[in-house]
Order: C-alpha cells, then structure tokens, then sequence
C-alpha cells in the first residue's frame, strides 16, 4: 500500500481535543469524506458504499460531526477463522460558518452519506473585563 502524505497532514498530525476526559484525535485525512463550501450551505459528503441507512448513526457535539456505523455481513453457514471488521468513524471538525442552531439536513442515496449545514455568521461573543 502506497504512503502518501497529504498537506493538511503537517497542520493536524497527531493533534489532540480533550473534552470532558476524553481525548479525541482527527484523522489527517479520510479517504471517501469530502466537507465544502457552497452557496449559502457548507456540506459534508461521506462515501459509505455497502452499508444500509439503518446502520449509520450521525451526529455533532463540541463542533464535530460524527458519522459512525457497522456494515452487517449476511448470516452464512461459514466458518470464520479471521472476519474482517467493516465498521467505520468519521469524526470532522465542522467549520466555524456552519450554524449550529439550525438543524442540518442530512440524506442517504447511492451510498453516498450527505448532511448540509446551513451556513451562518461567525458571531464571537465579547466578554467584558472587570477590575478587581
């Protein structure tokens, strides 16, 4: 298999988020996750060929999208010395455009997972000082 290094993979490497206790990195880069800007809507398209809707679970906490699942083998009457695992976890930093109010509209068709963001102003919030 071919290493190839990819450019974001100098800014994420090994690049840790801890939230309450757990520590969670990203991955520099997934094969079939594609996220863009478009209009007034930022998309997140993931390539989950194989697998039915019912086995994808998606959602978004502390600024990440969250697409996880299991692709179900048939029942067979095999004898599995070693059985390949074909579960899957894409954890994606959602851009500080997408507006986290509104709910995303996510569809599955062709294999292909797609949830839209409706894309929103990047409204900081000032925090006043008090003298002491």
């Amino acid at each position: 298999m071919l290493n190839k290094k990819f450019p974001m993979d100098n800014y994420w490497g090994n690049f840790p988020f801890h939230f309450d206790d757990e520590s969670v990195s990203i991955a520099s880069h997934s094969s079939g996750l594609s996220v863009y800007e478009e209009g007034d809507h930022i998309t997140v398209e993931a390539a989950l060929p194989g697998v039915e809707s019912e086995a994808i679970e998606v959602s978004q906490t502390h600024g990440f999208l969250l697409i996880e699942g299991e692709k179900k083998e048939e029942e067979t009457k095999r004898k599995y010395y070693r059985q390949a695992v074909r579960a899957f976890s894409y954890r994606v930093p959602l851009p500080a455009k997408a507006d986290m109010s509104i709910e995303p509209e996510a569809t599955f068709k062709d294999g292909v997972m797609k949830i839209v963001f409706k894309k929103g102003e990047n409204k900081g919030k000032s925090i006043p000082i008090k003298e002491e």
